[in-house]
């Protein structure tokens, strides 16, 4: 199943800031290496997890709204 179009709605405590931070990471990406590197220089604290259905890059908006990036296997 492949995804066209999608649409999340996210409370956030201050609109400005969020949108600052939601344009800075962008959620397609095509190198997971490229990605944490990219959340690294924005100072973003990142965890790592590895399941059966791929390798995860967990991280937080501003609000503590949890987030991720999978490369799938």
């Amino acid at each position: 199943m492949t995804i066209k179009e999608s649409n999340v709605t996210i409370n956030v405590k201050d609109l400005d800031n969020s949108i600052l931070f939601y344009e800075s990471i962008g959620f397609t990406i095509d190198d997971f290496d490229s990605a944490k590197s990219m959340l690294e220089k924005l100072a973003i604290s990142t965890t790592n997890r590895q399941e059966e259905g791929g390798e995860f890059i967990l991280f937080n908006d501003p609000d503590g709204t949890s987030l991720y990036f999978i490369k799938p296997k």
